[in-house]
């Protein structure tokens, strides 16, 4: 009965708070505002976009301020377009370049065309497309950020229009219907100023377009040609030389080819200055400041030094003009990216200066008849191509040209010992094997020239001009590179860094190396271009760097693989030169207790070499869930086979960051007793005062008992036994101890010196003298010196230091052993010689 009583006044209670809660809710719902009502109503979402909501009536005046600031921002990101605005004024002279270019182009033959000079035509209009393609990406950005713009302003637009609407509907005040109102125009206004820019950027972007679709169809012309110069290659496409040297030539006079590219060129270059004024400005501008900036230098760096007295360090700053010539040259690849072919092979030219100027002072004399030689072969060259594309003229010039290579290769061939002059040190077999082979291209070249295969022969003596001279560009950049760094390396500034002071020879060594493989890597990079084999060999590069081997699951190419190798490489000569830093320059110059610049490299060493592992392994694009499997195998390895190594490890972090032991403490381990040199991630090591150096693994020295004798200070504390003869003055022999020891200057004050009287000894008094030094690793030599000193000071008070003294008695004396001793007293051999003791104290 009371359960079922109990029953029923809980359902009663339960339908009591229920009428009572919604009773609650129709009253509140009675009292809602209007406005508040409006909050509730909101447009339908469009699927992947967020509902409307209208704005509630008390937050209206101040979503109108924020909206109000946003709009400002908005009008402002939309009016200053930098980017926009220089491809719109860069545009026309673009098209006018472009009209220029298509307007030469179509007065040319491509099949009449060299390999060369289609290489060169392409690399032309190879610009014009990524002048285009910088452009066309300006354009697509711009237009990516104002369709944001867009679609924030038409978000806007819709949540200020339905709470115009709802406004209307539920009669809110004049004051928030102005503001609405007002908002909306804003908004309005800003989104015609958006849609009008970016019908700008569209209107821009189609002409761009336009104009790079003409520049693929000129691009994929000239590659249709050059496919078939490839083909033709090694056909005769000329009469052999004795068919038609004493014919009548069909080609126009030699003056009027010469003049006819003259004009060409010129008129090139006009338009080059015209369109790059300012950068040709900045150009002679930087020009002027190095050669300021090397006169300088000059003057504070040889001030004083006699002439003919510079060391080939110094001589490019007698050259101060010509480095800087060399130095804008090479410069002007990067501000005048967008140059000619003509411009190229004028500032080719311009490059004979510095080249003629420097390096014959920088190799050995007999050297200089080759340099000059290479530079008239490659002045004649360009001269040869101011006349007709395959013309007779142009086909003896190129003979006449080719003969003196050949000649001049065969001189420097046989001149022994000539190339190891060159600077090169171990390229100079290779560097000689080089030359043979240009000897051999040079003769095929000169052999197609006269059989009348001039395609072949111009696209050998051009791969092989171009080579030779962007060797001898490249040999003189280095040593005008290496120069000038051992310059600065032993300049008073250099020297100012600690890391360089006492590191120079392997800074120089270092810097020699990443010179070479950079020039030699540059070198091959510009020779497969010459002869036209750079995109085929790239293109089979990444063919095989493409490749994936498959196992199963596992899937991996040599892209990887060598991304993660180059990646992880990067990262350990990052960490080792980063520790390099701190180690030599950075911590010493910080007042840091001892052993904490120790931590602090290995740290951030270690740091590093994490890091670059976690982003070799990314950039290879391995999976992070396949190092659960990986985990796991590494933990049964340590279970099973790995403990000492794991063990070595946590010893080397806790003797890194508690340091017990640091680096230059003496330490006493067993039988072993050094100083330690290394602390590394798995053993230490200790140098013995004997010389040798012993690898001790880490958990040894966690582990077991170590005698640190440097752990808190330098100091040590050494101990003097003395004895003298009985009958001394205690009290004297006490004075003169201490005296020795207070004299001596690496004896300290504090704590003082002491001499003790022990006790009585067999044969003398005994005493003890306990002084302590600040240099612990000197305790040798002061012991020494101090134990000199108390022997001369003892000497001088006629104190006498005894030697152990024993009585013999004997006994009695077996009667065979008496008849041998009275034997050889006898005959003189028993009898001891003069300063020995008889040995009888009896």
């Amino acid at each position: 009965m009371r359960r079922r009583y109990l029953l029923r006044f809980t359902l009663v209670l339960f339908a009591a708070v229920t009428l009572l809660a919604a009773s609650f809710s129709l009253s509140a719902q009675s009292g809602t505002s209007p406005a508040e009502k409006s909050q509730d109503k909101q447009v339908e979402a469009v699927p992947g976009e967020p509902a409307i909501q209208a704005i509630p009536a008390t937050e209206i005046t101040l979503q109108a301020e924020k909206i109000k600031t946003r709009l400002n921002e908005m009008r402002s990101v939309i009016d200053s377009v930098p980017d926009v605005s220089r491809v719109a004024s860069e545009l026309p002279r673009f098209i006018e370049r472009l009209e220029r270019a298509t307007g030469e182009l179509d007065t040319i033959v491509l099949e009449d065309l060299s390999i060369s000079q289609l290489n060169d035509l392409q690399d032309e209009w190879l610009r014009y497309k990524i002048s285009g393609g910088e452009s066309q990406g300006t354009l697509f950005a711009r237009s990516q950020s104002l369709e944001k713009e867009r679609a924030e302003l038409k978000q806007l637009r819709e949540t200020w229009g339905l709470t115009r609407k709802i406004a209307a509907e539920e009669g809110f005040a004049d004051a928030l219907m102005a503001q609405i109102n007002s908002t909306l125009a804003a908004i309005g206004t800003v989104e015609e100023a958006l849609l009008q820019r970016l019908d700008d950027v569209f209107t821009l972007q189609s002409q761009v377009s336009s104009h790079t679709m003409a520049v693929t169809e000129v691009i994929n012309r000239i590659d249709t040609a050059r496919g078939i110069s490839r083909k033709l290659l090694f056909a005769q496409d000329r009469a052999p030389l004795w068919q038609i040297i004493f014919s009548p030539s069909e080609d126009p006079p030699v003056w009027e080819q010469i003049k006819t590219v003259v004009r060409d060129r010129a008129r090139t270059l006009r338009n080059f200055y015209r369109d790059y004024k300012q950068r040709l400005l900045l150009q002679v501008f930087l020009f002027i400041g190095m050669a300021v900036i090397l006169i300088a230098v000059r003057r504070r760096l040889l001030e004083g030094s006699p002439d003919g007295a510079l060391k080939p360090s110094a001589y490019l700053l007698t050259r101060p003009f010509s480095v800087s010539l060399l130095i804008s040259l090479i410069l002007s690849i990067v501000l005048l990216s967008q140059m000619p072919v003509a411009v190229e092979k004028l500032i080719a030219v311009l490059g004979l200066i510095p080249l003629l100027r420097l390096l014959p002072g920088l190799v050995d004399p007999v050297l200089r008849k080759p340099l000059y030689g290479l530079g008239l072969i490659y002045f004649l060259g360009q001269l040869g191509s101011l006349m007709g594309a395959r013309s007779l003229a142009w086909r003896l010039v190129l003979l006449f040209v080719l003969t003196l290579a050949i000649g001049g290769l065969i001189w420097l061939l046989k001149r022994e010992g000539l190339v190891s002059k060159l600077r090169l040190g171990k390229w100079a077999k290779l560097a000689e094997l080089f030359l043979r082979l240009c000897l051999l291209l040079f003769a095929g070249a000169w052999l197609a020239n006269v059989l009348g295969n001039v395609g072949l022969a111009e696209a050998l003596a051009s791969g092989t001009f171009w080579t030779l001279y962007t060797l001898a560009l490249i040999l003189t950049g280095v040593i005008v590179l290496e120069d000038l760094a051992l310059t600065l390396l032993k300049s008073r500034a250099g020297q100012s860094l600690r890391m360089i002071r006492l590191h120079t020879a392997s800074w120089e060594k270092r810097t020699k190396k990443i010179l070479h493989l950079a020039a030699f890597a540059y070198w091959a990079h510009m020779t497969l271009y010459y002869f036209n084999i750079l995109n085929p060999v790239r293109a089979s590069v990444l063919n095989i760097l493409k490749g994936h081997l498959t196992r199963g699951t596992m899937s991996i190419s040599m892209g990887d693989i060598l991304v993660f190798i180059l990646t992880l490489w990067i990262s350990i000569l990052l960490a080792r030169f980063i520790r390099f830093m701190l180690g030599e320059e950075v911590l010493p110059r910080m007042t840091l207790p001892r052993g904490v610049p120790a931590a602090v490299s290995f740290t951030a060493y270690y740091l590093i070499l994490v890091f670059g592992f976690l982003l070799s392994l990314s950039a290879a694009g391995i999976e992070w869930s396949r190092f659960a499997i990986l985990a796991g195998a590494l933990g049964i390895g340590i279970g099973f086979g790995l403990q000492n190594l794991v063990n070595n490890f946590v010893s080397g972090l806790i003797l890194i960051f508690e340091r017990p032991i640091k680096l230059g403490d003496t330490i006493e381990f067993g039988p072993l007793r050094g100083q330690v040199m290394r602390i590394g991630i798995r053993s230490s090591t200790i140098r013995t005062w004997e010389g040798a150096e012993v690898i001790v693994p880490n958990g040894n020295l966690i582990s077991n008992e170590v005698i640190n004798w440097t752990l808190s200070d330098r100091k040590r504390r050494l101990k003097v036994p003395v004895g003298v003869a009985y009958g001394t003055d205690p009290n004297l022999v006490l004075g003169i101890l201490t005296a020795v020891a207070q004299d001596q200057k690496d004896v300290l004050d504090d704590p003082k010196p002491k001499a003790t009287f022990k006790g009585f000894g067999e044969s003398s008094l005994d005493f003890e003298l306990r002084y302590s030094i600040r240099e612990f690793e000197d305790w040798v030599w002061i012991k020494s010196e101090i134990n000199l000193a108390i022997l001369d000071a003892l000497k001088a008070a006629e104190i006498e230091i005894p030697f152990p003294q024993r009585d013999l008695y004997v006994r009695s004396v077996d009667a065979k052993a008496g008849q041998v001793t009275a034997r050889l007293e006898s005959e003189g051999e028993g009898r001891p010689e003069s300063g020995e003791p008889d040995g009888d104290d009896s």
